[in-house]
């Protein structure tokens, strides 16, 4: 059996600065401040927003350079404020649809109904009659 060795104080060190930074690289993941989806075109795709830092980040490097006006500058006020935490993601969202609407980016997605677990009562169900039964017979 092999003794354990105690730790040197620059393992401990080590360890407790990787600690930190986990911490706050989770933290930084918790300050994205996630929403429900928003889907807005760039260069004729679909480009999926799925929280305040991305909003920010697209407004900054992809929003149109000619679709500026009142929301935009509004969104990127509440952009920040939920950024510091000052206000909701949900808010956020909000602003940032708001602008993508005015700037003609804007994608209306509808959401999918939520799942019942039960399949669909049409499924395997055959057809019980067929075309051709259907037609009148000629003599």
């Amino acid at each position: 059996m092999v003794p354990k060795q105690p730790e040197t104080a620059d393992k401990k060190i080590d360890a407790i600065e990787s600690a930190e930074l986990s911490c706050c690289n989770r933290r930084m993941y918790e300050d994205y401040r996630s929403f429900k989806i928003v889907s807005v075109l760039q260069d004729g795709r679909s480009v999926v927003i799925t929280s305040a830092y991305d909003a920010a980040k697209y407004i900054l490097e992809n929003w149109p350079e000619d679709a500026g006006g009142p929301k935009l500058e509004n969104c990127k006020e509440i952009l920040l404020k939920c950024l510091a935490g000052d206000c909701s993601a949900t808010t956020a969202r909000v602003a940032f649809v708001e602008a993508a609407r005015e700037a003609n980016i804007f994608i209306e997605t509808t959401p999918q109904p939520p799942a019942s677990g039960k399949p669909d009562p049409k499924w395997g169900k055959r057809k019980t009659t067929l075309a051709r039964d259907r037609r009148p017979k000629q003599p």
